[in-house]
């Protein structure tokens, strides 16, 4: 019988661990990617209502590159860091052991590509739109054909001002 509850203690303890190592892992990679890539005068805007449109995993360029770090579009709630430059946007996932909440590797949203940054880990703005009560960030990640679309429900006045700014001040590629 001893024996019995150490097996079961080992076999499910092992996953367990491993989970909570992986959610430990995303949200120190997470915190030290923000602080890269923040500026000090940027604007944070956290917990947004969101859904990506266009977004098809299946659709993917590369299927069998597999990148363990790399932030699927598939979060329901997000931060956006607006600099005055590029976005970070950082989803929000849900575990769903323990239904536990930890913030994904951001992604930078760019203008023009940054060289020093991994492609994994930018996206080409296209451009914004207001849409009825919805703000839409068009945007090409390199490992999707098609381009997508954050599509932020109900923003508030001052994610808007922020992002009528960012359009004012910067130029859209052709």
């Amino acid at each position: 019988m001893k024996e019995f509850v150490l097996i079961i203690v080992f076999v499910w303890g092992i996953p367990i661990l491993l989970w909570i190592l992986l959610l430990k892992t995303y949200s120190r990679k997470s915190k030290k990617a923000i602080s890269r890539y923040s500026e000090e005068s940027a604007k944070v805007h956290q917990n947004l209502n969101v859904w990506v449109k266009n977004y098809n995993i299946f659709s993917k360029k590369y299927k069998l590159e597999i990148y363990p770090f790399k932030t699927l579009y598939d979060f329901n709630y997000c931060d956006l860091i607006i600099n005055r430059h590029n976005i970070v946007l950082v989803g929000i996932g849900e575990g769903t052991f323990l239904r536990k909440k930890f913030k994904l590797l951001p992604i930078v949203m760019v203008l023009d590509k940054i060289e020093f940054l991994p492609k994994t880990q930018q996206v080409q703005i296209l451009n914004f739109e207001n849409i009825k009560n919805e703000l839409e960030i068009k945007f090409r990640d390199y490992e999707y054909p098609n381009p997508m679309t954050l599509v932020i429900k109900n923003p508030k006045s001052e994610l808007k001002k922020d992002i009528q700014y960012l359009k004012e001040n910067c130029k859209f590629p052709n």
